[in-house]
């Protein structure tokens, strides 16, 4: 690493010019959500005729960003009776499984029992399936009975959804 060179607070990585003018850190792990860094730079980290307007740089990384990109009402192709709600989440940092479960919420707008299949409503209304890298979920709904009038579910991930990396959790 370059001498005179400091990250606050400090994260495992590796500091590195890439040319005369551009100093680069690589993490060795993901930077956490929406915490605020310092990098300092001494005048022992460039050459001696190089003149800095300033010496120190404070950035802030991005805050956990959730979203679902898709939300439909599902009709199993083999058995046209079975419906479901499926959605998709995705969230800019890894976060775990359990932490999610926790956190998603179907509320049916209306009211209407639609969790309640032949009158038995389950213990648990959905399950998820992770997908890629930590930062995609798959959320399927138990089978749901077709109301009588029409009525909306909506998916919620609620706030306190904590990252791998640390961090701030997602916020309401």
């Amino acid at each position: 690493d370059p001498a005179g060179v400091t990250l606050s607070p400090a994260l495992p990585g590796k500091w590195r010019w890439i040319s005369d003018k551009v100093l680069q850190f690589q993490p060795t792990s993901d930077w956490p959500a929406e915490s605020e860094f310092t990098v300092t730079l001494k005048s022992d980290a460039t050459a001696k005729e190089v003149v800095l307007k300033q010496t120190e740089w404070t950035f802030t990384t991005p805050k956990l960003d959730v979203s679902l990109p898709s939300v439909a009402f599902y009709t199993d192709p083999q058995d046209p009776t079975v419906h479901q709600i499926v959605a998709e989440v995705k969230t800019n940092y890894p976060v775990e499984l359990a932490e999610l479960e926790k956190r998603v919420k179907l509320d049916v707008l209306g009211g209407t029992p639609v969790f309640a299949w032949k009158g038995q409503t389950p213990a648990s209304i959905f399950n998820i399936t992770e997908g890629k890298h930590q930062q995609q979920f798959w959320i399927r709904s138990t089978r749901i009975a077709i109301p009588d009038k029409e009525d909306f579910v909506k998916v919620t991930v609620q706030a306190g959804l904590p990252t791998l990396n640390g961090g701030k959790p997602l916020l309401a």
